[in-house]
C-alpha cells in the first residue's frame, strides 16, 4: 500500500518572498498616490488663485482706481475684511477653516486655507508708488493675493505657469519667515521659480493683482 503524504503549506522561503511583492507594490502604491495627491493640490490651487483674482477684481471693478482695495486686509484681526471675503463670495467655501477660530479665542472668524494647508492672505498694496496724502501715484491700487505652505516642488510648478491669462504685474517668492526672495524680480519663467522656490516647505507665492 502507497503512503501518500500531501503538504499543501508553503515554505518560509516562498512566504518572505510574497511579502518582498507586497512591499514592493505597496511602495509603488504609496509614491502613486502620494504624486497624485500632489498633482491634485497644485493643479486645485492654480484654480483657487484664477478664480479669487478673478472675483476681486469683479467685485472691487466700480471702486475708485486709487483705493479700489483699500483696507482689505485678511488677518486674524481683521472682522471686516474677512466679512467681506465671505459674504461677497470672493473665496470659495471650501478654503474656509472653521477650526481657525479656536486659535484666536474666539476674536476672529475664520482661516483661509489653500489645497496644502497654508494661510491665504490678502493685502491692498501699490509698492512704494504713494503720494504725500497715502494714495497710489500710478492712480492705480493693486490686491497682493498670498498663497503660504507650498512646498518646493508645488512652488516651481505654480509659479512658473503660464498665467497671461491672469495678467499679473508681478510674481515673487517669500521662503522661510517672510524674508523676500527677489522681490522685485517677475517669475517669468521655470529658471526663475527653481532660483526662488526653497528647499523648505513654507514658500509663500504672491500675485499682484491690479
Amino acid at each position: 500500500m502507497k503512503n501518500s503524504n500531501n503538504q499543501n503549506g508553503r515554505s518560509m522561503i516562498e512566504m518572505l518572498g510574497v511579502l518582498a511583492i507586497i512591499g514592493v507594490l505597496s511602495v509603488g502604491g504609496i509614491a502613486g498616490y502620494s504624486k497624485a495627491m500632489m498633482k491634485y493640490r497644485i493643479n486645485k490651487t492654480i484654480e483657487q488663485i484664477t478664480l479669487i483674482a478673478g472675483n476681486m477684481r469683479t467685485f472691487f471693478a466700480s471702486q475708485p482706481a486709487d483705493t479700489r482695495y483699500s483696507g482689505l486686509l485678511e488677518t486674524v484681526d481683521n472682522h471686516d475684511s474677512l466679512n467681506i471675503i465671505r459674504k461677497a463670495h470672493l473665496v470659495p467655501d471650501e478654503m474656509f477653516n472653521p477650526e481657525g477660530e479656536s486659535a484666536c479665542d474666539g476674536h476672529c472668524m475664520v482661516y483661509i486655507t489653500n489645497a496644502f494647508g497654508g494661510p491665504v492672505r490678502f493685502q491692498s498694496s501699490c509698492g512704494i508708488d504713494l503720494d504725500e496724502t497715502g494714495h497710489c501715484k500710478n492712480s492705480s491700487e493693486a490686491i497682493e493675493i498670498s498663497f503660504q505652505g507650498i512646498p518646493q516642488e508645488a512652488c516651481i510648478d505654480i509659479a512658473s505657469q503660464d498665467w497671461s491669462n491672469l495678467n499679473p504685474e508681478l510674481i515673487y517668492i517669500n521662503t522661510g519667515l517672510g524674508t523676500v526672495v527677489n522681490s522685485g524680480l517677475r517669475i517669468k519663467s521655470v529658471d526663475d521659480a527653481i532660483t526662488n522656490c526653497s528647499s523648505a516647505s513654507d514658500n509663500t507665492i504672491n500675485f499682484l493683482i491690479k
